[in-house]
């Protein structure tokens, strides 16, 4: 029993913790990376009846959530996902 709470156990578990407290900031900053315009394959012009302006993802007047850049209202990406009416 006195092997559970050895100085040796209790250090590396202590360096675990901190590692991953200190890894966790980052990872969740890197997951609201803005995508490049040519990841997303955007495209100045609607896709059919799906444009930029009918996303959830656009924020008037010029930007979007999730696409980096000047991104116009009837534009279009991959990432598109209509608003709900």
């Amino acid at each position: 029993m006195l092997d559970e709470f050895s100085r040796r156990a209790v250090l590396s578990r202590m360096s675990a913790f901190v590692a991953s407290a200190l890894w966790l900031p980052f990872a969740y900053a890197q997951s609201f990376t803005k995508s490049l315009q040519s990841s997303a394959g955007y495209q100045n012009t609607s896709n059919g009846n799906q444009r930029c302006g009918g996303c959830i993802h656009f924020q008037p007047p010029t930007s979007c959530k999730v696409v980096a850049g000047q991104i116009s209202p009837n534009g279009w990406c991959r990432i598109f996902a209509a608003k709900k009416t």
